[in-house]
């Protein structure tokens, strides 16, 4: 459901660009075929498999661009907390991804299975720095703007008003 087949081809895009590293998080039925695909392969030493983490935050402190290119999410909790950290995100436009990214503005959005828009997209954050920290500033300000605890309690008080006033 993660695609991680996508996000290395995607890589592998990148990769003929912008010298990177790619950072899988996470164990799963994928893991060893991926290992075995790229064996012998240009990124064999640029792809890290780095299993089930505790603190993502100390990656994404470190990490430059967040792919997130499942096929299903109910929300992309997992984007936000990149965002929240200063990481620009891709993601695919399915389920709850287009709540947290606006495509062009905090992020962008692909059709599932498009790894030449995601490399094209993302060779286009790592060249320049200047989208870079455009997209970092508008993730912040929306993060802020729609998911901080004070607007998540608010939008909940409003729920509440409309629900008691039908009453």
């Amino acid at each position: 459901m993660k695609h991680v087949p996508d996000i290395v081809t995607s890589f592998k895009l990148i990769h003929q660009d912008v010298p990177a590293k790619l950072l899988l998080v996470g164990d799963g039925p994928e893991k060893h075929p991926i290992m075995e695909s790229i064996k012998g392969t240009s990124i064999e030493n640029d792809v890290l498999f780095l299993g089930k983490q505790e603190s993502l935050s100390e990656l994404y402190a470190i990490a430059d661009l967040m792919l997130l290119l499942s096929e299903k999410e109910s929300f992309g909790l997992v984007l936000l907390e990149a965002m929240a950290c200063g990481v620009p995100c891709i993601g695919t436009n399915v389920g709850g991804i287009p709540e947290v990214i606006t495509n062009g503005e905090n992020g962008y959005l692909v059709a599932l299975g498009d790894c030449e828009k995601v490399a094209e997209y993302g060779t286009n954050i790592l060249q320049n720095p200047t989208l870079h920290k455009q997209i970092v500033d508008r993730s912040l300000e929306i993060i802020q703007d729609r998911f901080s605890s004070e607007s998540i309690v608010e939008q909940y008080e409003m729920m509440y008003e409309r629900v008691a006033r039908k009453q």
